[in-house]
């Protein structure tokens, strides 16, 4: 990949990524938690399938289709076992650009699901200043997620 074709998709995934791993996680939501991983997958599993040779009528048959390892194809069932056929019917609705796109750029923050994926700054401000914490204070953050609380 060129450097002018990185900028390409980084530029295509800011006009369109956010909206497409949206309409991506759509179809998915309701058959489990929806992440980033599962996004990225999904992304790879389609991107795959626009080459007309790959096999999607199981996570099997496409795993043998594009000689995938038994760790991979470990890897694939673990997160899409039980969306397969809803992935599989997704099958020519994204151009492979917008799904390169998603695996190179794509964030948690994107899905849109579960509410937010990590605690807004201003309010990680806001709680230190009202929990009044100094240099010598501990604080735990039991949702750990990104960090982000804890990072503040």
């Amino acid at each position: 990949m060129t450097y002018q074709e990185y900028n390409d998709l980084q530029a295509l995934y800011e006009k369109e990524g956010q909206t497409v791993s949206w309409s991506i996680a759509n179809v998915l939501r309701g058959t489990g938690y929806i992440n980033r991983t599962t996004l990225i997958v999904t992304a790879y599993i389609l991107l795959m399938a626009t080459d007309t040779a790959i096999s999607l009528d199981s996570i099997e048959t496409f795993c043998s289709s594009v000689n995938a390892s038994e760790d991979r194809k470990a890897f694939i069932e673990s997160c899409l076992d039980d969306t397969w056929q809803m992935v599989a019917g997704q099958r020519n609705r994204y151009n492979g650009n917008i799904l390169k796109s998603i695996i190179l750029f794509s964030e948690d923050r994107d899905l849109r699901i579960n509410g937010e994926n990590k605690t807004p700054s201003s309010i990680s401000r806001l709680a230190y200043k009202l929990f009044a914490l100094s240099d010598n204070d501990a604080i735990t953050d039991f949702c750990f997620g990104s960090g982000a609380f804890i990072t503040e």
